[in-house]
């Protein structure tokens, strides 16, 4: 039997709690104990239900879903196999009915995967969620059990704005403010997926270094994509290979004492755009209507692919 209102009680108390997670929460060890109270909501409402309804599921019959939030399910999916052969599954997963009659994972997808390496049932609640309240479900259940990376949630952002999600059911689910999207935003827009996918989730390194990758490899002269996979060390652990390619380039970059002058262009009355070599900043001033922020970052995609299209029928 699906189950809807508990569920549902649970997500709209989370949603409304007024505390975000820090975006950067792994930079400090005062700050990874830190819980917000809407991740804090979430534990206590669900947990006890969690234990008394779950069901036994076939996993073959669960799709991964729409939106993946790890950068490799496969990782360190053998001591999750031996654990669950040895003392069972301790914490169901969350799924929700597919329209195929299957179901589909809102959370647990390693313990989906675990089980389906055993050969047994998986043990989880069927509810009946929106793709809303999915997907925020997905989010507060990663910040409750801290088990992502800074950057996993920047592509955990990028792939809920493919899936057409907007900015209001993002900040939910990660528990963020706007300030946070956007630099989620920058480092999964500017740091190339496979160079992140090469040097992994990363786990304890936060915003301050992955920011320091994205701003190294956006630099004029920096090394070409081959070449920064090339730079890459197999052998370290993650966070080790984020913090050695950081080192690589920060010994290699060029003197930045003689960066040009930004120049700077007025658009319209209180709109400026300022230039400064690959970079571009738009300035709205208080007088002007801040939603143009809004409208230029929406119409972006479109106007760069007229621009490839125009590119290259020249």
């Amino acid at each position: 039997m699906a189950r809807k209102n508990v569920f549902s009680r649970a997500l709209e108390a989370a949603q409304d709690a007024d505390s975000v997670t820090p975006d950067d929460e792994r930079d400090t060890p005062d700050a990874e104990r830190r819980t917000a109270p809407n991740v804090r909501y979430f534990e206590d409402s669900f947990e006890e239900q969690l234990r008394r309804t779950a069901q036994d599921i076939d996993p073959e019959r669960i799709s991964m879903g729409p939106v993946a939030d790890r950068i490799d399910l496969e990782s360190g999916l053998d001591a999750l196999v031996d654990t669950i052969r040895e003392s069972g599954q301790q914490v169901p997963a969350l799924i929700r009915k597919g329209e195929d009659g299957g179901y589909i994972a809102v959370y647990g997808r390693r313990r989906i995967l675990a089980c389906r390496r055993l050969g047994r049932p998986v043990r989880a609640i069927v509810t009946e969620l929106t793709q809303d309240e999915a997907l925020i479900a997905q989010g507060l259940e990663n910040a409750a059990r801290l088990d992502t990376s800074y950057i996993e949630k920047a592509l955990f952002v990028s792939r809920i704005e493919t899936a057409g999600f907007g900015p209001n059911v993002i900040q939910r689910a990660l528990g963020i403010d706007k300030a946070a999207l956007s630099r989620f935003r920058s480092a999964a827009r500017e740091i190339p997926v496979e160079l992140i996918e090469t040097i992994g989730a990363a786990h304890g390194a936060g915003r301050r270094q992955w920011e320091a990758l994205r701003k190294l490899i956006s630099a004029d002269g920096a090394p070409s994509p081959a070449r920064l996979q090339e730079m890459i060390d197999p052998a370290l652990e993650s966070s080790d290979r984020l913090s050695d390619l950081i080192a690589k380039l920060s010994s290699t970059a060029p003197a930045q004492a003689s960066a040009p002058a930004a120049k700077v262009r007025k658009i319209s009355r209180g709109v400026t755009l300022r230039r400064r070599g690959r970079a571009v900043t738009v300035n709205v001033s208080q007088d002007a209507d801040q939603a143009f922020l809004d409208y230029l970052e929406s119409e972006l995609p479109a106007l760069h692919e007229h621009w490839e299209t125009r590119h290259n029928e020249e």
